[in-house]
């Protein structure tokens, strides 16, 4: 994987090569698993965790397998409405490739908004935008983890 100033991945390279789980999976049980950590360790969960979590078991409606494809483990029936994890993942990309071009995180931010909207998705406001940013920096930073033990 390619090491960029601001954080960041190749998104075009698979994250397990491995074994033959999706990225969306894959990146399912590494929040799982960070959580299960804080929790044993008794310390605070990440927001972007506690916010994912969140939203999958309250988008449920104690409904285990919407539970399940909320949290990315089961794909999802029909057409995905909104954006999958791979989804926010690569427009978080999108962010962290123009803040290697220098641009602000403000003009990165409204850039990759600008782009979304080209696909004929409806745009993320700023803020979820940035927490998508987030998402990505702990992610990446949980696969260095990972790696380094």
């Amino acid at each position: 994987m390619a090491k960029l100033p601001y954080g960041g991945i190749d998104l075009s390279s698979p994250l397990n090569p491995e074994n033959n789980l999706r990225t969306e999976a894959v990146l399912a049980w590494l929040k799982l698993r960070a959580i299960q950590q804080a929790m044993e360790n008794n310390q605070p969960i990440h927001p972007a965790l506690q916010h994912w979590l969140g939203r999958a078991i309250e988008s449920s409606n104690k409904d285990a397998g919407k539970l399940l494809r909320g949290l990315g483990l089961r794909r999802t029936k029909g057409a995905p409405s909104g954006f999958s994890d791979s989804e926010r993942m690569k427009w978080a990309q999108r962010v962290l490739d123009k803040r290697n071009e220098g641009l602000p995180i403000e003009q990165s931010i409204r850039e990759v908004q600008g782009e979304i909207s080209n696909t004929g998705k409806s745009e993320p406001d700023r803020a979820t935008l940035r927490r998508w940013v987030e998402e990505l920096k702990w992610f990446l930073e949980e696969i260095r983890r990972e790696t380094e033990d």
